[in-house]
């Protein structure tokens, strides 16, 4: 759960939110405001490789299905930068596909905090010597959720006797938000936010060679993906790579949960 009263680091970075996905196609899906494409991700200092989706909409993807979503993807998609890392995004189950300007998380259900679709990234050559992955991601909410039960994404890596399962960000972030129409929640208007978060693993301590890994994560009926990026290192950086947020944003979107989470 994203709570900013733990010990692990938020912070906001740039999100789209909107229940319905984007009309017109785009070369590039990820949103720096309203209606505005652009780079809204952290590039860290020291990746030996970089991974990234940005072109997730109908045009550039093909076959991949239409509302509601629940048929299986004819492949996962590769990573969509020049010069890439040799990651993959995918579905694993539920209701999802490539929309005007997202990746949609169909169904038809109306309720708010319905689980849509579980969606991952994966790398089965990851870096040699890899101790850190950072995984940026921007979430469009509906009505007013993005990640399903507000549970961020889990690691499992095969590592030989040292690998582990559905493992927990050592660090995580709302990197960025903008505001993007609004909801009623049946007590008045509310904002939509889209949200870019960052989520960090120190495997520093595995001392085997990892030899694969995959980040899964599941998405509430009706939000958008706009992007992603995934790092890898192999070095330790000592630490957080995303910034602290400042306590003026920690407070204002801190309060911003826990109203919505009172309802």
């Amino acid at each position: 759960m994203i709570h900013h009263t733990s010990s692990k680091r938020l912070l906001p970075i740039a999100f789209a939110a909107t229940i319905l996905a984007t009309a017109s196609s785009q070369a590039i899906t990820t949103l720096v405001g309203t209606g505005v494409t652009g780079d809204p991700f952290l590039t860290s200092a020291g990746a030996t490789g970089t991974s990234t989706w940005n072109n997730l909409n109908a045009a550039a993807l093909p076959g991949y299905g239409g509302f509601p979503g629940f048929g299986a993807w004819p492949s996962p998609v590769s990573s969509q930068g020049v010069g890439d890392n040799s990651a993959s995004f995918t579905k694993v189950s539920g209701a999802a596909y490539p929309a005007g300007g997202s990746i949609y998380f169909g169904g038809t259900t109306l309720n708010p905090n319905t689980n849509g679709a579980q969606l991952s990234v994966s790398d089965s050559t990851p870096v040699s010597g890899l101790t850190t992955i950072v995984f940026q991601i921007q979430f469009g909410e509906a009505m007013g959720y993005d990640f399903y039960n507000g549970v961020e994404p889990v690691l499992t890596f095969t590592a030989g006797a040292q690998g582990g399962s559905g493992v927990a960000a050592t660090y995580q972030s709302v990197i960025g938000r903008f505001a993007n129409g609004t909801f009623d929640p049946g007590t008045g208007p509310e904002p939509l936010y889209t949200n870019t978060y960052g989520f960090q693993w120190d495997l520093s301590g595995i001392t085997e060679p990892i030899s694969d890994f995959q980040i899964t994560f599941s998405g509430v009926q009706h939000s958008s993906v706009y992007g992603m990026k995934l790092e890898q290192f192999d070095q330790n950086p000592g630490g957080s790579i995303v910034p602290e947020p400042s306590f003026a944003l920690l407070g204002s979107f801190g309060c911003l949960l826990l109203l919505r989470r009172k309802k």
